[in-house]
C-alpha cells in the first residue's frame, strides 16, 4: 500500500504519513513529474489541479494565483479589494472614514483639473474676440460646487457630484 507524508509519496511506509491508494499513488507521480504540487492536507492527499485562480494577500491587497483547489493560504482571501485604499477586517474589505474622505477629495481634484483646458479655451477664444465655447460662469459654477463637495452632508460617503457643464 503507497503512503504520503507532507508533498512526499512513496510504496514504502512513511512514518506518520497516510495510506492511500494504488490510484492515488499513480495520479500523484504523474502530477509530480509535470511540474504539479501534491501533498498531504487535512489527513487527505492533495493534488493541485491545473486550473488557477486568483486569491488576494489581507495584509497588502496584493494578488497572486494559486491551485483552483489548492487550500487558502493564512492572511489570503478569494475577495478582491475593491480598491487599493481598503483594509481587511477579517471578513471583509473596509475602508476608513479617513481613507475614503482622501479618496473622495483624491476623485475631485481630478474633475477640478479636467478642468483647465476649458478655462485656458475661454481665456484664448476672448483673447480672439471669437465666440466661446464655454460659459465662464458655468464653469465657474461647476468649479465651485466641486470645491464644496466635502462640506455635503453626506461626505464622504453619499456625495451627490454636480453636473459637468455642457
Amino acid at each position: 500500500m503507497p503512503y504520503a507524508l507532507g508533498d512526499k509519496i512513496s510504496i514504502s511506509i512513511l512514518d506518520g504519513g497516510i495510506e492511500i491508494t494504488d490510484e492515488e499513488y499513480v495520479a500523484a507521480v504523474t502530477a509530480k513529474i509535470s511540474g504539479r504540487n501534491v501533498y498531504v492536507h487535512g489527513g487527505s492527499l492533495l493534488i493541485e489541479s491545473i486550473e488557477r485562480r486568483e486569491i488576494y494577500s489581507t495584509e497588502s491587497g496584493s494578488v497572486k494565483e494559486i491551485a483552483a483547489n489548492a487550500p487558502l493560504p493564512d492572511f489570503y482571501t478569494d475577495i478582491p479589494p475593491p480598491t487599493h485604499d481598503h483594509e481587511w477586517d477579517g471578513g471583509e474589505w473596509i475602508i476608513s472614514a479617513e481613507k475614503l474622505s482622501a479618496s473622495v477629495r483624491k476623485s475631485r481634484d481630478a474633475l477640478l483639473d479636467q478642468l483647465t483646458w476649458r478655462y485656458e479655451r475661454h481665456a484664448r477664444e476672448m483673447r480672439l474676440g471669437v465666440e466661446t465655447t464655454d460659459s465662464l460662469s458655468a464653469l465657474d459654477t461647476y468649479a465651485q460646487a466641486l470645491a464644496d463637495v466635502p462640506q455635503e452632508e453626506g461626505f464622504p460617503t453619499d456625495i451627490e457630484w454636480p453636473e459637468v457643464p455642457a
